[in-house]
């Protein structure tokens, strides 16, 4: 098989649609890149049935505008995958930390990764508790997955 790779960035424009986050499939530095998947409106397109490496990262930042209504920020990305036959949301990845409300200037970095089976046509789409705080950079935010080998049977 040849190469499935799929990596998104940090979006040139709103950061949501809504409750899912929004990525650039083409980005400014060059780094993003669809190849084989398939982008649109916050999904990710699984393209074959495989054992896929799906990644994220986001990175916050501390924003003077923002005040915390607690004393810690808990801060967590969710990636979800939905499948044909089953409209639901269900957790495949999550990544979490605090940052103390009392600390001016912090700057936080999230990464998460695992190995998945996954069917053709699975849409994977990630949520943050704290979009207003996510540092839009190509190098600091970003959310992709690869094949790594490909399977013939179907299953969830």
């Amino acid at each position: 098989y040849r190469s499935l790779v799929l990596w998104l960035t940090a979006p040139h424009g709103n950061i949501t649609n809504g409750e899912y986050l929004e990525w650039e499939s083409q980005g400014e530095e060059g780094h993003a890149h669809c190849r084989g998947f398939n982008y649109s409106n916050g999904n990710l397109v699984v393209p074959v049935n495989g054992l896929y490496r799906v990644f994220l990262q986001i990175t916050y930042e501390s924003k003077t505008e923002y005040h915390c209504s607690v004393n810690e920020l808990r801060l967590t990305n969710k990636v979800y995958k939905i499948w044909d036959g089953y409209n639901v949301d269900v957790p495949l990845l999550i990544s979490v930390d605090t940052v103390s409300c009392s600390t001016t200037q912090w700057s936080k970095s999230l990464y998460t990764e695992g190995l998945f089976s996954l069917n053709a046509n699975t849409r994977l789409r990630v949520s943050s508790s704290c979009p207003e705080l996510i540092v839009k950079k190509e190098c600091q935010m970003f959310f992709g997955a690869e094949l790594r080998y490909l399977e013939s049977t179907s299953h969830q």
